[in-house]
């Protein structure tokens, strides 16, 4: 299960999959209750009752900062990473060096952060290109 939580102070992707870091995650989420209820035993049965754990789950994170919760989960070995805010994308050190914005200069408005490609780029690509008619 992803959990994608995000509140007034914390806001944090957590990747919770295999069966050992779902049990670790549920208790540092201050539910342990839930370890060894046969609901969550197994991924289907988390999948068939995910709208109740995450809410019991979502009842915790506002109780630490986005840092507590992503030193909580390295600590406990669970994969997880803070939710990239686009207002601050333009600060962000991975976005900027995978080239995924630059900074431009508007000639009257002056600078402002852009993709590299519009849209408008990708949709006009011939990249597809139908050989024959499915339509007989």
């Amino acid at each position: 299960m992803k959990c994608f939580l995000s509140q007034r102070k914390s806001r944090y992707a957590a990747y919770v999959i295999a069966d050992k870091v779902v049990g670790r995650y549920i208790v540092i989420a201050g539910r342990a209750d839930l370890v060894n209820n046969p609901r969550y035993s197994s991924v289907n049965d988390r999948h068939t009752h995910m709208g109740e754990l995450l809410s019991a789950i979502r009842e915790a994170v506002p109780s630490r900062t986005t840092r507590e919760w992503l030193d909580l989960c390295q600590t406990q070995g669970i994969p997880a990473t803070d939710l990239l805010d686009l207002a601050h994308a333009h600060e962000n050190a991975y976005v900027l060096d995978q080239g995924l914005i630059t900074k431009r200069e508007h000639p009257t408005e002056g600078e402002y952060y852009a993709t590299p490609h519009s849209v408008r780029d990708v949709a006009h690509t011939d990249f597809v290109q139908p050989t024959r008619s499915l339509a007989r």
